[in-house]
């Protein structure tokens, strides 16, 4: 399982959290319902068997896993609801900083102008 945390250090924050395979998934649900539905005795059975690798498994993510699976019968990681992040194409990324290198002193709404790219994009590239 990867494991993932929150925490944040001054002006920047980290969003990390706890997913599980499929597989793992799978092997929950399928100890939940041979426990007789029981949330905490498929806790301690998983905790037993791979120990401190799932020390954060909670019974409140048992729920939540056997929960989606009761409603869409799926055990696969849906994608958050919205819009999704676009992607910087490394040939815009390689454009811009290009053109930043031919002439250093040109503003960011030059460079957007120039390379057609929003003014926001050619900052977040130049700020990294």
């Amino acid at each position: 399982c990867n494991v993932f945390w929150n925490f944040s250090l001054g002006h920047e924050t980290w969003t990390l959290k706890m997913t599980f395979s499929c597989e793992l998934r799978l092997e929950i649900v399928q100890l939940f319902y041979s426990c007789g539905r029981s949330v905490r005795v498929t806790r301690r059975t998983m905790q037993t068997k791979y120990g401190h690798k799932l020390r954060n498994l909670t019974e409140k993510t048992i729920q939540r896993i056997v929960g989606k699976f009761e409603a869409s019968f799926s055990l696969k990681n849906e994608l958050p609801p919205g819009r999704p992040k676009s992607k910087i194409v490394e040939k815009t990324k390689a454009s811009i900083k290009r053109t930043l290198e031919e002439s250093p002193r040109r503003s960011i709404r030059s460079i957007a102008k120039r390379t057609k790219v929003s003014r926001m994009t050619v900052w977040r590239i130049v700020r990294n």
